[in-house]
């Protein structure tokens, strides 16, 4: 029992290495469900008039107008 216990003691520096990645991992899960919830509670024609905004919109940020 001993030696699997030390077989498995992990290092420090490993430890928070894969909690930070766990951490990041299950926050970034989250945020891709809690984006998709609210794409998906927008009514479908209003779909339309936000992907053509969000097209206008990038339009105008790749390609500003040198006034």
């Amino acid at each position: 029992m001993e030696r699997q216990v030390e077989q498995s003691d992990l290092d420090c520096d490993d430890t928070y290495s894969l909690l930070l990645y766990g951490g990041g991992t299950l926050f970034a899960l989250w945020l891709a469900s809690v984006v998709v919830g609210a794409i998906d509670s927008i009514p479908l024609e209003n779909r339309d008039e936000l992907v053509a905004k969000l097209q206008v919109l990038k339009k105008q940020v790749l390609r500003p107008d040198d006034d």
